[in-house]
């Protein structure tokens, strides 16, 4: 009887062996699945993608070392192709991982140390994220995100030209990097190369679609005079992220120079809901002005110069309003205001001396012609952030 037992006990500890070795073996098998699909999606420059299958990974066999070192390897490529999660907070902690990560991965050390780079940049240290990222290019001849971040260092050094080569330098190290297409066509758009802007944005798009992307595609569009591809791009990059009050700003630029003045007020008021600020109230006031609203649109523009002292076109602009609402005394004391603070600057050399000569008419004439007029002034846009 004792034996019996003793054998049913035995039966059973071996099938929970057995079971236990079957489960181990799906995990390993689906694990292996999603190892795969990140070693194909680093392949295909989608780290994002390769860094979500190890996650997976890991999830499905969270003992296994190698799927760790898998998970580190992809979340510092994603970090690397796109740095803007790193910041002020968080630059140590990803600094003294990523150096860690050097000495026991040394294969990927190119990897770590580009967001050593990126790290280092964040906390204002040019010179010594150049290092790093140089040392990064050097180990891997085609690891574009390397020579990227060379390019943003000789920005922040002041080095422009050297910059732009560096960029030019990351395409060729390897043309299908979205983070090499992505900076040379946001170069190309800042220094007005609206052509070369649309191409390689628009190609960085194709590889990786993002509401940043899209927004910056929709600006050289615009600039080179693509209505129809710009509103289709800001079309695209609301559908990824509703949220980006740049969008909206955007759009409603859009939509005030198609003369579509409900639709460009509209998406002013969201991108003041989602944070805008004054920018937003700006836009909001120029809708009021082409519509013939002066009132409105000369507290609009008193707003926006309030919330934001360093637009001065907002004083000069609630000036005209004020004028064209008939207050002329106003629109005297916001042209000198305008004045004052903006003659200093070469790019307002124009707009001074129009405020100035507005001026000195209403001086000149008579309170009886200081009445309420009928015609929409000529606006001006403030300069957008970058």
């Amino acid at each position: 009887m004792r034996a019996g037992k003793v054998a049913v006990l035995l039966t059973a500890v071996l099938a929970l062996a057995a079971c236990g070795d079957r489960n181990a073996r799906a995990r390993a098998k689906a694990a292996k699945v999603h190892v795969e699909n990140a070693k194909a999606a680093m392949a295909a420059g989608n780290s994002l993608r390769a860094f979500a299958a190890a996650q997976e990974a890991t999830a499905v066999d969270p003992t296994d070392p190698a799927l760790h070192a898998l998970l580190n390897l992809t979340r510092f490529r994603a970090i690397a192709e796109d740095p803007r999660e790193i910041g002020a907070s968080n630059s140590e902690s990803l600094d003294y991982l990523a150096e860690s990560l050097v000495a026991s991965d040394a294969k990927n050390a190119h990897v770590y140390n580009t967001v050593r780079g990126w790290a280092t940049l964040a906390r204002g240290r040019a010179a010594d994220a150049e290092k790093l990222f140089r040392k990064a290019a050097e180990a891997d001849a085609h690891w574009a995100p390397a020579r990227v971040g060379i390019a943003e260092t000789l920005q922040a050094l002041g080095k422009a030209e050297e910059a732009n080569a560096a960029a030019e330098e990351a395409v060729k190290a390897d043309p299908k990097s979205v983070a090499a297409m992505d900076e040379v066509g946001r170069r190309a758009l800042a220094r007005g190369d609206y052509a070369k802007a649309v191409e390689f944005l628009g190609k960085s798009a194709q590889a990786r679609e993002t509401a940043a992307t899209r927004l910056a595609l929709a600006e050289a569009h615009l600039r080179k005079g693509n209505g129809n591809e710009a509103h289709e791009s800001l079309q695209r990059a609301n559908a990824l992220d509703s949220r980006n009050a740049e969008v909206h700003l955007r759009l409603g630029d859009l939509y005030l120079e198609a003369k579509r003045y409900p639709d460009s007020a509209k998406e002013y008021d969201l991108a003041v809901r989602l944070g805008a600020g004054a920018l937003g109230t700006f836009g909001k006031a120029l809708v009021a002005s082409r519509t013939g609203d002066h009132k409105t649109a000369a507290t609009l523009f008193e707003t926006a110069a309030g919330a934001a002292p360093e637009m001065t076109v907002a004083i000069y602009q609630a000036g005209i309003s004020h004028e064209y609402a008939g207050d002329a005394e106003t629109a005297v004391e916001r042209y000198d205001a305008y004045v004052q603070r903006a003659q200093a600057d070469p790019g307002e050399r124009q707009r001074v001396a129009d405020a100035q000569a507005r001026a000195e008419k209403l001086r000149a004439a008579p309170p009886a012609e200081h009445k309420e007029k009928e015609a929409t002034p000529a606006v001006a846009e403030p300069k957008k952030k970058k």
